[in-house]
């Protein structure tokens, strides 16, 4: 099958409390603004679209095409994934799934040029030999009895091909998450590599810099990066990063303060926290370093000659 442009794909399930159509807006104003040549398609459960309302129905404009798919689950949530692991189905085409907490910074139209059914990043932006299964997602390995992936990969920026070997995957992807779910583990990625072990899926490893995960505050793939990735979780007490702050801000204000989003992403250091030497390094900021190495041995006189 042949498309005119790229593909871009978000899910957005949502309701006029959280945060979550202000984050695809960002994404998608990030896409129009770095990735002009591809088109945004947005698939959402019809309770979401039936929410959109004000404001925050403009996200509907920014797309090319909107999805909407009559299905709910037993929270948003769990709605969300009932879309993603099935977005195989849903979509026409090859696309590439961003996730609403994901901001592309730079043209993304070179990934789809890669020959692969389907591309990920590392997840934590860890090489195999380095990555250490988290105890929540171990759990579920471990309880349903699957084998540990020798290679895991974060979801949350992947390249789908259209092919009858990736709509395999999908329905086994699904009907794993399905099962995992029935016994309250209802995290996707587990189930997904499942699935990828059991369709022998060999999966692309995106460099990090398609996925920078900024929560780890390390800065792997932060030099350059085509893709930020921050995080939904805990998101109304965070504030480790800009873009935290920008999306609350469309929240509260109705308006996306693009000047501020351009300035955060131009200079390449999207972190709140302006004292990391570890940061300023991976990103290439060495005009921080004297202010950042200053700051800190003050702070260490500081707290041993007064607190």
């Amino acid at each position: 099958m042949t498309q005119s442009k790229p593909k871009v794909v978000y899910v957005l399930v949502s309701n006029t409390e959280d945060h979550y159509t202000e984050m695809a807006m960002t994404s998608i104003h990030c896409t129009r603004r770095y990735s002009p040549s591809t088109s945004v398609e947005l698939v959402l459960d019809k309770q979401t679209f039936n929410n959109l309302i004000g404001f925050r129905a403009k996200v509907i404009e920014m797309v090319d095409k909107i999805n909407i798919v009559d299905l709910k689950g037993e929270n948003n949530a769990y709605t969300s994934r009932m879309l993603k692991t099935q977005l195989r189905n849903i979509v026409e085409g090859d696309y590439l799934y961003v996730d609403i907490d994901a901001l592309p910074v730079d043209d993304l139209n070179s990934i789809f040029d890669i020959n692969a059914d389907i591309a990920m990043s590392h997840d934590m932006n860890l090489p195999p030999e380095k990555f250490v299964f988290r105890p929540f997602e171990r759990e579920i390995f471990d309880k349903i009895h699957w084998p540990l992936p020798s290679r895991y990969f974060n979801s949350g920026v992947m390249l789908v091909r259209d092919n009858q070997r990736t709509k395999d995957f999908f329905r086994t992807w699904h009907d794993l998450w399905t099962e995992s779910s029935k016994l309250g583990l209802h995290k996707d990625q587990p189930a997904m590599h499942e699935a990828l072990r059991r369709e022998s899926m060999n999966v692309y490893a995106l460099p990090p810099e398609y996925n920078v995960m900024l929560v780890l505050q390390k800065g792997t793939g932060a030099k350059n990066p085509v893709v930020y990735h921050y995080s939904t979780i805990r998101f109304d007490t965070r504030n480790d990063t800009h873009f935290h702050e920008i999306v609350k801000r469309l929240k509260r204000e109705d308006k996306l303060d693009a000047d501020l989003l351009e300035t955060v992403i131009r200079s390449r250091y999207p972190w709140t926290n302006r004292n990391s030497i570890k940061l300023s390094l991976a990103t290439s900021n060495y005009k921080m370093l004297p202010k950042v190495i200053i700051n800190k041995l003050l702070s260490k006189f500081w707290d041993k000659n007064v607190g």
